[in-house]
């Protein structure tokens, strides 16, 4: 003890404990450099296998020093086996879809690793995801180049498109939706459209599209600027499709921005194969389809056009949705009854005096009628429309005829027919009616038929056998002017027998005085409403 106080001797002293902590920290070390450790393993832990047959290679380092080497796979005893880079060889078969736990244990002599485990997890999945393509619809057709797919499918899995070369791919969100939106080329594209998930699945399904963004090529045959005259103002426009068959289109006429007549295309081939159309050359507007079509022609019957310029603008429209359109200038002049045809800027002629004159006595229209719908006429014709609460176009349309024109009430039991326009009585005539065996019918009715100096053909009925036609004069029964009604056989005439009227003396028609019918004929146009109370 005493030596130890001294100074060298506490200089030994001290110098043997550093020894002694150099030579432990020394060892310390080794130990721990030298331990045995299980490295990163393949597959990597939380990796997602798409086969039930797994080999799982575990690199060991300083596998020298290791005793008791054993593995699991869920907890049962798994097939392991160290080979000669040291390196851990697990094998099992037939592992089922879901997670599993891989564990491998050992033993050394050395101070860090006297017993140690290393666990980790796998997933296998052997089942392809779930895709569902909602759209684009298997041989959908197209009228843009970027077409919009959109389903269903597994979240975290990737949905690629494939065609041509090109790919364009996606992640289905955690909603289970995605959606891309390539951009495709003109004319048939086979696209694949192929659901990939995390552990190399893979779903497909095929989706031929169309793309088809060239309208068709249409050409109004006639030119730009049609006229019908004569008796009729129906207008059928004949065409030509030069780029596809005539027969796969779908039509259309629009009057002034209103759609006047449609058609399919494909509805009218084949009633034209059942017979029940004439061909495109003989095409007649009485048959039951308003449209004939050839290998690349067509006519279309828009029906009746107003008097006057009228715009028409012909579309044709493919089955990708692309639509051609032309325009044409139709100028119709048929009519010169007022109240029989709608009428527009343009038109000319009795019927438009007879329309000037009406504005006139309404103080709507100043001057001296021309027989010209021009913009002074237009302009009355807004300021009648305002007054009477129809919309304002300045076009004589069928509401504002409706109005003008006016409607014949005929009081059966009191032997008077009344003219009532704009809401007022404008006319008041005697008339004779049905007897008691033969009455005038009651009801609602319109002028279906104006004649002048009208020849007379017996009815189909009892009182009538026997009887022959009347020509038209003195001796005829319906006088000198006929207004048919939609009635079976009932109308509104003259008649020479004046003293009748008055009376219930008809077989059910309405007969008035020769002035008075020849006045009312004028008044009165085809479709004007007819009430029989």
């Amino acid at each position: 003890m005493k030596i130890m106080q001294s100074s060298r001797g506490r200089t030994v002293a001290v110098s043997a404990v550093g020894l002694a902590g150099i030579a432990a920290a020394g060892l310390i070390v080794q130990q721990y450099s030298t331990r045995p450790v299980v490295q990163v393993p393949a597959p990597a832990p939380g990796a997602v296998l798409a086969d039930p047959d797994v080999e799982i290679i575990a690199p060991l380092a300083n596998a020298h020093v290791i005793s008791d080497l054993s593995a699991t796979i869920d907890g049962t005893p798994a097939d392991l086996s160290l080979d000669a880079d040291g390196r851990a060889r697990i094998s099992v078969a037939g592992l089922a879809d879901g997670e599993h736990r891989v564990e491998i244990s050992y033993g050394s002599s050395n101070l860090f690793a006297r017993s140690s485990t290393r666990a980790w997890t796998l997933v296998v999945d052997t089942s392809a995801p779930a895709l569902v393509v909602a759209e684009p619809a298997a041989g959908s057709l197209e009228s843009a180049r970027v077409v919009r797919y959109r389903g269903e499918g597994e979240p975290g899995s990737v949905v690629r498109i494939s065609w041509d070369d090109k790919v364009a791919e996606t992640t289905v969100k955690e909603n289970g939706r995605w959606l891309l939106a390539p951009e495709l080329t003109e004319g048939r594209n086979a696209t694949t459209v192929t659901s990939y998930d995390a552990a190399g699945n893979a779903r497909a399904a095929e989706r031929a599209v169309i793309v088809d963004t060239a309208p068709p090529d249409l050409e109004i045959t006639g030119g730009p600027e049609l006229s019908l005259t004569g008796d009729s103002d129906n207008l059928v426009i004949r065409g030509r499709i030069t780029t596809e068959p005539a027969a796969d289109l779908e039509y259309a006429a629009l009057l002034g921005g209103r759609t006047v007549a449609e058609a399919s295309g494909r509805r009218a081939d084949a009633l034209a194969g059942d017979g029940l159309v004439l061909s495109f050359a003989d095409y007649d507007p009485a048959a039951e389809s308003n449209l004939a079509v050839g290998d690349d022609d067509f006519v279309l019957d828009v029906g009746s056009v107003p008097q006057g310029n009228n715009a028409v603008t012909v579309t044709a429209t493919d089955a990708a949705g692309n639509v051609s359109s032309e325009q044409v200038t139709v100028s119709v002049d048929t009519s010169e009854q007022f109240g029989e045809s709608e009428m527009v800027r343009g038109a000319r002629g009795a019927d438009v005096t007879k329309l000037q004159s009406r504005l006139k006595g309404l103080k709507l229209y100043a001057g001296k009628p021309s027989g010209r719908y021009d913009m002074k006429t237009v302009a009355a014709v807004k300021k009648y429309q305002r007054k009477r609460g129809i919309p304002v176009s300045g076009r004589v349309d069928r509401a504002t005829l409706d109005k003008m024109v006016g409607r014949i009430v005929v009081n059966v039991d009191g032997r008077r027919l009344r003219l009532i326009r704009d809401g007022r009585v404008e006319k008041v005539y005697p008339v004779a009616v049905g007897t008691a065996a033969h009455p005038t019918p009651r009801g609602t009715y319109e002028v279906i038929d104006k004649q002048y100096n009208p020849a007379w053909y017996p009815p189909n009925s009892p009182w009538a056998a026997g009887l022959g036609p009347i020509p038209p004069g003195p001796g005829n029964p319906l006088g000198t002017r006929w207004i048919g009604t939609s009635a079976d056989a009932i109308g509104i005439h003259g008649t020479y027998a004046a003293y009748s009227i008055g009376t219930a003396a008809s077989h059910g028609c309405v007969r008035m005085h020769i002035s008075d019918v020849e006045e009312l004929f004028e008044e009165v146009a085809l479709g004007s409403t007819v009430e029989f109370r």
